[in-house]
């Protein structure tokens, strides 16, 4: 009994509760949604709207909110479609006299314990917004705080002019947060095209159902030399001497050394060092005690001497006391130096002479040079042909002096002497600076490449590839350093030359000839450098014809472009300059088939030309464009006069 008593009592609790839940309120969740989040469409999630600069149209409310419930509304841009949604927020019950002001909803009693704010309007730049103060229990509403407008952030924009194709605006603000703009009703209406020989005189649009051809620049292609190979360097080893050394303690001593002839020949003999002040006379006898050399006050002897034969020589005190050294040798043998490019040698005593064969590789200029001797030596160099002519000498030769060979043949043998002239016991090198082979650098525009040598002389060939002026300008060069630079046709005439070249001095070599050879010559002037020549070309003719335009521009200082003009119908023909900067100008020349100049004008600015009259079908012209003021770019145009 008491278990259905038990039971009874729990099924009246379920239907108290149910009844509750019948009767509700306000809080239930089926009225509370206020988490509810509006459900992105496929537009906010396509890719192609990221860089729009989106102009939305106005919004349209999906679905309205209510005191409790909030509502969505939605809005597209204009240009790429996309949508988006935002949540309206609920507002609450606004309770008069127990009933809701909204929906009838009659008010319940609520100590509106527990609340949260809710934003029911934002606030714009020009409009007021609000919030409300919610109880979380029954949803009426406690408190009403006010959102005051913003104000507008202002963002300035300059004023644009008309182009031909755009209108044009003055200057206006715009607020940054919402849509609000100044853009002055008044725009200024396109200009439209001006057109001159079918090419717009002010933005240079090409007229439509124009032929336009743009002429490509220069394409760059360096021409850089190798880097020479490195050649050996010889170490020439010093006389093999046969050596005494002696003491002198005494008035009139005498010491004497005796030595045996290896070879037939000259033998030298000297005192090769000695106490200061110390003086010593020398003599030779041969096996019978027969003088055959002296030499007074420590100088060099010569002796002939026969192969295998004894001699005494007979050291004798002259002046003080000390000690002494006496060297016996003959002279060095020649010394075969080709392929080499440095050699170290020493002149030992003042009757020395060192010699070298050298057999060059290829023809050209050489350069022999000494250095690394003593600041008081002095030596005489001299070359010699195969023939023995001597092509060149220098006497009292120190360091950094030497002779430059010009012309010297491929496979000719030369002899070079180094000869004792004055305090020339010393140790010195020789250099030997050999012509780079001559580089074909037809086609290049630039060549690059170096002098390392007194008076070398750098040769190019160059093949012409157009008729016209040829512009050459050196550049890369060290600071200060001066170079020669000349070019020769291929009789070997010098065309142009500058002496004293440094960095951007140039030259214009008028009216070469296509297919001609020529030579580029880079001569070194002062200390040694890297250098560029850089090649300034003639473009290749463009043709043209009536209704067309060819945008082209000068390149280098003095060079002209080349167009021809063949004549299909009679008539006048316009031929403008057009699309210059506004500083820049050129000079035209006019020319018919049989070259004489029919019209000129040295400063054509943009929009500027020339006239054709009366040019009869079938004939040919010749239009030559110059750069006059600056390096510009421009437009070519051609067209009957009157259209």
């Amino acid at each position: 009994m008491k278990a259905w008593k038990k039971l009874l009592a729990m099924l009246l609790c379920l239907v108290m509760l149910l009844s509750l839940v019948a009767c509700g309120d306000d809080s239930s969740s089926d009225d509370d949604d206020d988490d509810d989040k509006p459900k992105e469409t496929e537009a906010q999630l396509e890719e192609g709207d990221k860089d729009c600069a989106h102009v939305w149209k106005d919004w349209v409310v999906m679905k309205e909110s209510t005191c409790t419930k909030s509502g969505t509304q939605r809005h597209t841009c204009d240009l790429c479609g996309r949508e988006e949604e935002e949540k309206i927020s609920y507002t609450g019950h606004m309770y008069v006299d127990g009933e809701c002001e909204y929906c009838d909803k009659t008010q319940r009693a609520c100590e509106h314990e527990k609340t949260k704010t809710i934003l029911v309007e934002q606030q714009t730049c020009e409009k007021d917004g609000r919030e409300n103060e919610i109880c979380s229990d029954c949803y009426a509403i406690v408190d009403v705080s006010f959102l005051y407008a913003t104000g507008h952030s202002y963002v300035y924009h300059e004023y644009q002019d008309p182009t031909c194709t755009e209108v044009g605006w003055y200057s206006y603000n715009t607020c940054e947060n919402c849509d609000y703009s100044e853009f002055p009703e008044n725009k200024q209406d396109a200009l439209g095209h001006n057109y001159v020989a079918g090419v717009c005189t002010v933005c240079a649009e090409v007229k439509p159902g124009f032929e336009t051809i743009t002429v490509t620049g220069v394409e760059e292609k360096p021409y850089v030399a190798p880097d020479a190979a490195e050649k050996a360097v010889l170490d020439i080893s010093a006389l093999p001497a046969e050596v005494f050394t002696g003491t002198i303690s005494e008035r009139g001593q005498i010491d004497t050394h005796t030595f045996t002839a290896k070879n037939d020949g000259t033998y030298y003999i000297w005192i090769s060092q000695r106490s200061d002040g110390l003086s010593v006379d020398l003599f030779v006898l041969d096996s019978a005690g027969t003088q055959l050399a002296s030499q007074i006050h420590t100088g060099v002897m010569t002796l002939d001497a026969t192969a295998g034969e004894v001699y005494t020589i007979m050291a004798e005190e002259d002046w003080s006391r000390g000690d002494y050294e006496l060297r016996v040798a003959q002279d060095k043998p020649v010394q075969d130096i080709t392929g080499y490019g440095t050699i170290n040698d020493s002149l030992e005593h003042s009757k020395q002479i060192n010699i070298y064969t050298y057999v060059p590789e290829s023809a050209g200029t050489y350069r022999f040079e000494l250095s690394g001797m003593t600041d008081v030596c002095r030596v005489k160099i001299e070359i010699f042909n195969a023939d023995g002519k001597k092509l060149k000498s220098d006497t009292y030769a120190s360091n950094g002096d030497g002779l430059t060979v010009d012309g010297v043949a491929a496979g000719e043998a030369l002899t070079i002497y180094v000869e004792y002239e004055y305090y020339a016991e010393s140790a010195y090198t020789l250099s030997i600076g050999s012509p780079k082979p001559v580089a074909d650098v037809s086609g290049y525009t630039s060549v690059s490449d170096s002098v390392s040598f007194t008076n070398q002389t750098n040769c190019y060939t160059y093949v012409a590839p157009y008729d016209g002026n040829y512009h050459f300008m050196m550049s890369g060069m060290d600071s200060g350093e001066e170079v020669t630079l000349r070019i020769r046709n291929a009789s070997g005439d010098a065309l142009d030359s500058i002496t004293y070249a440094e960095n951007y001095d140039a030259m214009l070599v008028n009216n070469m000839v296509a297919g001609q050879t020529y030579t580029i010559e880079v001569a070194q002037l002062y200390d040694y450098t890297a250098y560029t020549v850089e090649i300034g070309t003639p473009s290749a003719p463009v043709e043209m014809k009536n209704d067309m335009a060819v945008v082209d521009q000068i390149d280098y200082n003095y060079q002209f472009k080349t167009y021809i003009f063949k004549v299909e119908e009679a008539g006048n023909y316009r031929v403008a300059i057009s699309g210059m900067d506004y500083y820049s100008s050129v000079n035209m020349k006019i020319f018919d088939a049989d070259g004489e100049e029919i019209d000129y004008d040295s400063s054509v600015y943009n929009n500027d030309g020339l006239t054709i009259f009366d040019a009869a079908p079938g004939s040919t012209y010749t239009i030559r464009v110059y750069e006059s003021y600056y390096l510009p770019a421009y437009t070519i145009s051609i067209q009957t006069v009157g259209e």
